[in-house]
Order: C-alpha cells, then sequence, then structure tokens
C-alpha cells in the first residue's frame, strides 16, 4: 500500500521515504480528488504540524507527525476535533517503520485518544484542553503529575489550579477515567492482553479499577459497547471530585 504525504518539510518525507520504501509516498494537493486517484491504493495520510485541515477530510486515517508537547498536542487536537481519524506518531527520534504505519493505518485506531478528543469538543478550552488531550493520549499507565504538566508547558499548581477552576476532578480521577476507556478500547480492537494497553497487570486488576472508577466491573461494560457507553458518561464523571495523589491511575 501506498501512502498519502501532506508533510510540509522535504526532509521529512525523504527520512520517510528512506523507512518504508522510495515511491510509498505521493504528494497531497489541494483539490486531489480521491477517486481519480485510485484511492483503494492508499492506506492513509501522513501529515505533520503545518498540514491544512482541508487536504485532510478524505475519509482516511490520518497519521500526524508532531512532537509530544503543547503545540503538537493542540494540533492533534485541531485535527480530531474536525472529526478526522487521526493517529499521533511522537516518536520524532525514530524512523517511522513498515511495520509502525501498518499499525497506525489500520482499519481501527491502535489508541482511543482522538475520539476522547472529539468527544469533549468545545466544552473546554486553554490549559484545561491541554491536559485533557495529554490525558487522553498518554493514558496507557499510570501518570504522574509532573509527567502531564511537562507535557503541557505548565507547572503542577497552574494544572492543578486549571482542573480545580474548571470543576473537574484532579489528574488522578482524570487519568484513572480515562485508562478505562484505552482499555475498552483495546478489548473491542480484539488485542490480546487487552488490559496491558492500558497499563494494566492483569484482567482482576482491570476490573477492580473499573468498580472503582465506573461504578461497575468489566464483566458490564463488555455487555454493553463498553466504550462508547463509558464515552458518553465521561463528561460528567470528570466532574466527579477525587483526592488527587502523587501518582495517577
Amino acid at each position: 500500500m501506498r501512502y498519502l504525504s501532506a508533510v510540509t518539510t522535504p526532509t521529512i518525507a525523504s527520512r520517510i521515504e528512506r523507512g518504508i520504501g522510495h515511491g510509498r509516498l505521493r504528494p497531497l494537493k489541494a483539490n486531489d480528488d480521491l477517486r481519480s486517484m485510485g484511492g483503494e491504493r492508499f492506506a492513509g495520510i501522513i501529515a505533520d504540524h503545518a498540514a491544512q485541515l482541508p487536504l485532510l477530510r478524505l475519509g482516511l486515517p490520518v497519521i500526524l507527525l508532531v512532537p509530544l508537547n503543547r503545540e503538537g498536542m493542540r494540533q492533534f487536537r485541531i485535527v480530531a476535533e474536525d472529526g478526522i481519524d487521526v493517529r499521533l506518531w511522537a516518536d520524532g527520534d525514530d524512523a517511522l517503520s513498515e511495520m509502525a504505519l501498518q499499525a497506525l493505518s489500520g482499519p481501527r485506531s491502535p489508541s482511543p485518544a482522538a475520539a476522547i478528543v472529539d468527544h469533549l469538543r468545545g466544552r473546554y478550552s486553554d490549559l484545561v484542553a491541554d491536559v485533557l488531550t495529554a490525558c487522553a493520549i498518554l493514558a496507557t499507565s499510570r501518570r504522574s503529575m509532573d509527567e502531564i504538566a511537562r507535557v503541557c508547558g505548565a507547572s503542577p499548581s497552574s494544572v492543578r489550579g486549571a482542573l480545580r477552576d474548571a470543576g473537574l476532578a484532579s489528574i488522578s480521577g482524570v487519568i484513572a477515567r480515562m485508562r478505562c476507556l484505552h482499555a475498552l478500547w483495546a478489548w473491542e480492537s480484539g488485542r490480546q492482553n487487552f488490559w496491558s494497553h492500558a497499563g494494566f497487570r492483569t484482567l482482576a486488576e482491570l476490573s477492580a479499577h473499573l468498580s472503582q472508577h465506573t461504578g461497575s466491573p468489566l464483566g458490564r461494560w463488555k455487555a454493553q459497547d463498553g466504550f462508547q457507553s463509558l464515552l458518553q458518561s465521561i463528561g460528567s464523571s470528570l466532574s466527579q471530585q477525587d483526592e488527587e495523589t502523587a501518582q495517577v491511575g
């Protein structure tokens, strides 16, 4: 399969081609029509921080190459809130290999981050939106307050104050609920040991975590389209004030 390129930096495009093979990228231009290009030949669109939204609205998965910092997350949020199926590649120091591209451009995203961010569209702004985006991306394991604050380019006290002023749960509560979503997404994607994709050591540990933070064990969520059901309730559950701890999740 080939990929469409909305990468604006020639050196990055060349680096990608070195990793996946020459001739696998086709530059994407304004007014390109996917059907006339033979859209079935393309697995996705590779884009960077400067890619324009109209170029990305072709119905293909978008692999966004941005660093995991405040500006990168904001670009991710802009694309996700447009309803585009965007997948993040933030490992800028590592080559984007064929194996990585196949995982990132599959029918179902490896991560629910874009679905979570799109669901929260328009509810929050500024630092709060940055924090929730960071949590949606990073809730693959336990995360510290310092880690979330560093990614957002803010101090822990600023993050704590922003969440409090917005009436939201502490970082521990936010990450805990996002980890539930990541685990259910992995389960519905058919992944082996799906609980490990949200940083849980065992199935029992995940079920106990779900019971504590959603009020229901894993069995209930498996029986009722769990990810979407929990996602629909995430707005209200994020507003519940939890006791903040130094280590989240």
